[in-house]
């Protein structure tokens, strides 16, 4: 009797593991997916072996999948209690309080000042630095305010981004100082279908915007505009058409000058609070790329310091909501504190590093930390090394930062009503013709499994590919 039971075991996990070949298999069958470039695999975490997959080698561009490396590293390296900070300092004298001298900002990557995705309104930061200011005796200055954002350097992008992400808000490059998301938001009026739009304004005001509007409406339902400009430029190009007879549209582009936005918002915030403000406006790349030598003593006087977020919130944000921003962060974040050198370059160098000597490495290409980059390659089976290698250590931490099918982030959508739903925990990838998923599945018999899926130069929608995808996941689920 006790043979039989074992039979029907290995032939109902056999019989399993066929179906979730056989949803591999026919996804591969498709027509639309005759001419793509496919790399699949599917791995029992719990047993330790791989139980299904295509192409599992082959080396792709994933999109936003590659999140997971940067999150991973991170969280890997600087813990999930780091917190990137804001440094205000003063230099000076301070005479009848009067500071004669500089106030200076001075960013580690932080990138959540006054992010849309915290609740921490820049205002009740300038508010904590001001009152720091006065407990220091100082009430006006007589002198200028600096904002140093040179931690990151100035290379503005990664190498890969493309002429059209860079103006986008989804292309808005890591920085030293960060603000408001390094977002750019234009409101812009529409009427009648083929006339021109206006632009009312910037949020944040931008007076140096040099703006060329090629906006037109349209007889659309969403935004379907572009904005094109290189890192530090005022100048904009914005071509693309929006909703007819809209009193007011916003569209979301990126921030030229993260550094003189802060600096700049200080500002008024002083002087709408009774702080006199007697000099100009610096940014250390402007002083820097102008050839002046910018010579201070960053020890000398700090007066106050903004670290509100921890690593972990900010990963989570990261794969939740996909925000590439914060990606760049992440990377160049652990590149500053274990390099000193907080640029992309040195970030991936860092990563490269780390995991080379953990996962199958051969092949892998990553030209920045966010999947933005069409010159990323990584396959199906470096992603569920990477989720293996995670799974035996900082597991519920790393699991915690990924979108649950049916439930939330990016993934809230997928799954629904299914065996899958809630039982994948995954991050997502979308480029044009490019889809992928990469992440973990507790199996209704509680092995944990590990999958990446991704697709390349389909030919059918991102909602049909989808469709076969989640039939992957469910096969996965019911194992």
């Amino acid at each position: 009797m006790a043979r039989w039971s074992i039979f029907f075991f290995l032939f109902i996990l056999h019989a399993s593991h066929s179906q979730i070949q056989t949803s591999i298999q026919n996804l591969v069958n498709r027509s639309d997916f005759a001419n793509a470039s496919i790399s699949i695999q599917v791995t029992n975490l719990t047993k330790n072996e791989t139980i299904a997959g295509y192409n599992n080698n082959l080396c792709l561009p994933p999109a936003s999948t590659v999140k997971l490396f940067s999150t991973a590293t991170s969280l890997s390296l600087l813990g999930k209690n780091y917190k990137p900070k804001t440094s205000l300092y003063c230099q000076g004298e301070i005479i009848d309080s009067i500071l004669y001298g500089k106030i200076m900002i001075k960013g580690f990557g932080d990138p959540t000042l006054g992010s849309m995705y915290f609740d921490l309104p820049l205002d009740s930061v300038f508010g904590s630095w001001t009152k720091a200011l006065r407990q220091k005796g100082i009430k006006s200055l007589n002198g200028d305010i600096l904002v140093d954002g040179s931690q990151f350097g100035y290379q503005g992008i990664p190498d890969g981004w493309t002429w059209a992400d860079m103006g986008n808000y989804y292309g808005a490059g890591p920085s030293g100082i960060c603000v408001y998301d390094n977002m750019l938001n234009y409101f812009f009026r529409t009427s009648t279908a083929g006339s021109p739009s206006q632009l009312l304004r910037t949020e944040p005001a931008l007076y140096e915007l040099d703006f060329y509007n090629r906006v037109v409406a349209g007889k659309v339902r969403s935004d379907n505009s572009y904005i094109y400009g290189a890192p530090y430029s005022n100048v904009r190009f914005a071509t693309g058409s929006l909703p007819e007879n809209q009193a007011e549209f916003k569209v979301k582009g990126s921030l030229p000058d993260p550094e003189l936005a802060l600096g700049r918002a200080f500002q008024y915030y002083l002087l709408a609070n009774g702080f006199d403000v007697d000099g100009e406006l610096q940014t250390a790349r402007e002083e820097l790329w102008n050839g002046r030598l910018i010579i201070y003593d960053w020890s000398a006087s700090l007066v106050a310091e903004t670290a509100p977020h921890t690593l972990l919130e900010i990963a989570t944000l990261t794969n939740h909501k996909s925000i590439n921003l914060f990606a760049e962060q992440l990377l160049c974040l652990t590149a500053l504190e274990i390099k000193h050198e907080g640029t992309t370059e040195a970030g991936l160098d860092i990563l490269e590093n780390y995991w080379k000597s953990k996962i199958n490495w051969s092949g892998i290409r990553l030209t920045d930390g966010s999947g933005l980059s069409r010159s990323n390659a990584v396959s199906a089976g470096q992603f569920c090394d990477l989720l293996a290698y995670m799974y035996k250590g900082n597991f519920e931490d790393f699991r915690s930062t990924l979108p649950i099918a049916g439930k939330s982030g990016t993934l809230a959508g997928l799954c629904r009503g299914t065996a899958a739903d809630g039982r994948v925990y995954a991050k997502s990838g979308t480029m044009n013709r490019i889809k992928s998923y990469a992440g973990y599945v507790q199996g209704k018999s509680g092995d944990w499994y590990a999958f990446a899926i991704i697709l390349n130069n389909y030919n059918c929608s991102n909602a049909s590919a989808v469709d076969s995808i989640e039939k992957i996941m469910v096969a996965i689920a019911n194992n």
